[in-house]
């Protein structure tokens, strides 16, 4: 079985990074998840800009949650939940049941090719 290591992050990290870069994307998104379902995502290269975009999302009244996302650093800026929402533990475990499920698919990919 692949065993995902520390070095292995860096390494994917290093790609998402680099392919960000080439697509000619800010470096910041800001994406508000819609109650009911769908999202809206905006784009900024100014971090301050991201943060009062966030800050605006917690406002609105359709919000299920809200993240900015620094995609040079692959890692949040901030999120934000809306009360009474699905909690921070919550989306952690969606996050990490998706994120199995690709790492599983890269795998049988990568096995699949040789």
């Amino acid at each position: 079985m692949f065993e995902f290591t520390k070095t292995t992050f860096d390494h994917i990290d290093d790609d998402l990074i680099a392919q960000h870069l080439a697509s000619g994307m800010p470096r910041y998104s800001n994406t508000l998840y819609l109650l009911g379902g769908g999202f809206i995502r905006r784009w900024t290269d100014d971090e301050a800009a991201a943060r009062t975009q966030l800050q605006a999302d917690r406002t609105d009244p359709n919000l299920s949650w809200a993240i900015a996302f620094d995609h040079m650093t692959v890692w949040a800026v901030d999120v934000a939940f809306a009360p009474n929402s699905k909690s921070a533990e919550q989306l952690r475990a969606e996050c990490d049941e998706a994120l199995d499920a690709m790492f599983e698919r890269w795998v049988s990919a990568e096995e699949g090719a040789r």
